[in-house]
């Protein structure tokens, strides 16, 4: 326990308001349809692929969960993107009312242009006295400091003195308050320790998930990787585990390193090679058969802002605008030098502009292991191991630090040494108190009791095997290890028993038909017959690696049937719910070419095909009434909003009927078919105050298809041609491993699964995900917050 920790607890406990409450289950209501209610929450769930695994009989479990009562397939938001499907699923309410939009959002930069950002989080930087009373941070002045350091240590000497040592009054007093000044003194030096500002992520989401609306009615709940539900605090009696949307210790989006002898790797440390997601590869040279190297933490904020503040402070001085010209010149003589010196640090420090350093080695031993030492923590690996976690610490002052747990594999020693590192997860036994884990923010300890955990929102090593750097065999092997603690979090939280509504969300189905459609479907650009069939282990059965996304369905349908035999109990109820369905991704489509092509985007003239990689750059804003970013979104541009817009406000209406009667009529010129099922008018099927934010049109591509990548991030296929570049093909094949998908796909085709163990009469049109949030409140007798979108699923 840290120091601030003891002090905190001993200021409580001086102040007489230290207290506990034993946690009381709720009685279930008079109108409640279930005694409990459990929710069994599949990212991924495709209702398509469940159904007919269901009928040829390979997911016996599921099917006797259909025969108990209901299944369907589960109706999706738009866009199908992960975040805005959870954000509505939990909250019963649509993206403009939760303000979740998407994993990519329309932003503008400082000159007004439209530029791509994050959809579901938030990065900013928030003042030490805004986290509470963790630690001591609702007192955020150096004074307040000095008051509660002199006022502990007073009261805990004087009661020493005079209870303990029995001492005259006038002398326990009088070496009390000689002590307290000790106290005050450490109070101070304790603050000076803590930076006053923390770069963390938030949450946008605006709408109330409906686990604490239970909770406020007296339900006792807990909720295990919920999606978008990070960065929020729950009522008493609802402990939350939070998922997607966490980041890494590190504070960054799932950056993970390989180190390598490999001599076509150039990149040494700090710096490496980046790859194009979050991953870093540093070439290592052995030396005696063994690598010694760095392996580095989180960027140390707190010396950054010690830094900044001195130099800030030294520029007050050298800009004071009220000492004379002499003056300054000797105060530019005295204090320039450091000023310089601080800029050179500021750039070049490497616990700043990389992380703080951490010693690594990689040493063979006479068994022919080697030992991987981080720091001081050392495990024996062979070729082909995996590593129990490493427990890291980085020290960002004496009174600050970040723990972090991460795994490692061993991946080869010949002809190259090679060293895969996974993401630095935040401890969740000592998660920062600026970026919590959980809901309370003890929660995440209580979890790790039995054994550590991946808390990175997005836990599989789905990026570093889209970037080439890992084979389908690791990528499987974590996918297992991930599902495993998951399901071990799962039942140990049933097994508790003090909880009426627990939900638990397994985002490995999500993982596995993102990344292995390109064996699971012939048809795809990707398929090749010889590697579809090459055989791996799979919780330990031998598979093809084209049955990798029957098999992970098999997995969760193994944990139905542990539900159904070992928890369920009659008077339960068991509900299943997707967020979004899948489909394999052949071709993607370049929707800026698209537009360009039916004359609605403009070129500038005379650009070039480096240029086609900025909005900025290729875009012809007096002539252009429509683009696109974001994973299938189309926005106009729109006078008064846009910088240089042109579609006036009176004209919207008609502008959006003609995009969508152009996109929708546009073939495929390889197969003369239309590329688009349907194209979504966001204002006809979201309403509320976010609606803004959103783009006018969302794209709803015939299945194979999908958004290029290209245009996520608003970019355009321009090749080089007679007189400069000319628009490239509007559709390509995908030759990316991430070769199964979701979003922009026309909704009908990427409906997720739903599964209640109750009979409930379903609408026309089938259940959507809008009506979990409210059915679940309604088995448990809660009343149904009249914001939400739907009325619940009624038991028949």
């Amino acid at each position: 326990m840290s120091i601030s920790r003891v002090l905190a607890s001993l200021f409580l406990l001086a102040a007489g308001v230290t207290h506990f409450i034993a946690p009381v289950q709720a009685e279930p209501a008079s109108n409640a349809e279930a005694d409990r209610v459990i929710v069994i929450g599949v990212d991924g769930g495709d209702g398509r692929t469940v159904e007919e695994m269901m009928d040829k009989g390979e997911l016996p479990n599921m099917q006797r969960l259909r025969d108990m009562g209901t299944f369907a397939r589960l109706g999706t938001s738009l866009p199908a993107e992960s975040p805005t499907a959870w954000a509505s699923l939990n909250t019963g309410r649509n993206p403009a009312e939760t303000a979740v939009p998407g994993f990519v959002r329309r932003n503008f930069s400082a000159s007004g242009s439209p530029t791509p950002g994050f959809g579901h989080l938030v990065s900013e930087t928030r003042e030490l006295d805004t986290f509470g009373d963790r630690p001591f941070t609702a007192t955020n002045t150096q004074t307040t400091w000095y008051g509660i350091g002199f006022g502990v240590a007073f009261l805990v000497f004087l009661i020493a003195f005079k209870f303990l040592l029995r001492m005259r009054t006038a002398l326990a007093v009088v070496l009390a308050l000689v002590l307290g000044g000790v106290g005050a003194w450490a109070g101070g030096s304790m603050r000076g320790h803590y930076p006053n500002e923390y770069p963390r992520y938030t949450n946008p989401l605006v709408a109330q998930n409906f686990w604490d609306i239970a909770g406020e009615a007296g339900v006792n709940s807990i909720v295990l990787d919920s999606a978008q539900s990070f960065d929020s605090d729950s009522p008493d009696d609802v402990n939350v585990l939070h998922g997607l949307g966490v980041p890494d210790a590190r504070g960054g989006i799932g950056d993970w390193q390989i180190y390598t002898t490999d001599v076509e790797q150039f990149g040494r440390v700090p710096a490496g090679t980046r790859t194009s997601t979050a991953g870093t590869i540093f070439k290592v040279d052995r030396r005696d058969g063994a690598v010694k190297t760095t392996y580095y933490g989180p960027k140390n904020f707190a010396y950054e802002e010690e830094l900044e503040g001195e130099l800030d402070a030294l520029n007050k001085r050298l800009n004071d605008p009220s000492i004379g010209y002499k003056e300054s010149q000797t105060l530019r003589a005295e204090l320039g030098p450091r000023a310089s010196e601080l800029k050179k640090e500021l750039a070049e420090n490497i616990d700043i502009k990389y992380g703080i350093p951490m010693e690594l080695s990689i040493t063979p031993d006479d068994a022919g292991k080697y030992d991987v030492k981080f720091g001081d923590q050392s495990q024996k690996l062979a070729v082909g191991d995996w590593s129990d976690f490493y427990h890291l610490t980085f020290s960002l002052t004496p009174m600050v630090k970040v723990h972090g747990v991460t795994r490692c594999k061993l991946v080869s020693d010949q002809p190259d040494l090679k060293l895969f590192i996974n993401t630095l997860d935040i401890a969740p036994e000592s998660p920062p108190f600026w970026q919590e884990v959980t809901s309370p923010a003890d929660y995440a300890a209580s979890l790790a009791s039995g054994g550590s955990f991946e808390t990175y929102g997005w836990a599989c090593m789905t990026m570093p095997f889209k970037d080439g750097e890992i084979g389908p065999e690791l990528l499987l092997e974590d996918i297992e290890f991930t599902f495993k603690w998951r399901e071990r979090l799962f039942f140990d939280q049933l097994a508790r028993g003090d909880w009426r509504l627990l939900m638990g969300v397994f985002s490995t189905p999500d993982r596995v038909q993102h990344m292995t459609y390109q064996y699971y479907d012939e048809g795809h650009p990707m398929y090749d017959p010889e590697v579809a069939n090459r055989e791996i282990e799979f919780f330990g059965e031998t598979i093809k690696l084209k049955e990798a996304v029957p098999a992970i369905f098999k997995q969760v349908d193994r944990v139905v049937g542990r539900v159904l035999d070992e928890v369920l109990q009659p008077g339960d109820e068991l509900m299943m719910c997707a967020d979004h369905g899948f489909q394999t991704f052949r071709h993607q489509v370049n929707i800026n070419n698209l537009l360009a092509e039916t004359g609605f985007l403009v070129l500038k003239p005379g650009v070039s095909v480096t240029d086609g990689s900025s909005l900025m750059s290729y875009v012809d804003w007096s002539k252009t009434r429509a683009y696109s970013m974001g994973l299938g979104f189309v926005y106009l541009n729109l006078r008064g909003r846009e910088k240089n817009g042109i579609v006036a406000p009176e004209d919207v209406d008609a502008t959006v009927a003609e995009l969508k009667a152009a996109m929708l009529a546009w073939t495929d010129p390889d197969t003369d078919k239309p590329v688009l099922d349907d194209v979504y008018v966001t204002s006809e099927i979201h309403s509320g105050d976010y609606l803004k934010d959103e783009s006018e049109l969302i794209m709803g591509f015939t299945p194979t298809y999908r958004v290029s990548w290209k245009t996520t991030s608003g970019k355009i296929k321009l090749v080089d041609g007679e007189g400069g570049a000319v628009l490239g093909p509007v559709v390509e094949d995908n030759t990316s491993p991430w070769s199964g998908g979701h979003p922009s796909v026309a909704e009908p085709a990427v409906r997720g699964l739903f599964f209640s163990s109750k009979a409930v009469e379903l609408p026309e049109g089938g259940p959507r995900l809008l009506h979990i949030a409210p059915t679940v409140l309604s088995m448990l007798g809660v009343e149904i917050p009249a914001e939400m979108d739907l009325p619940p699923l009624k038991v028949k």
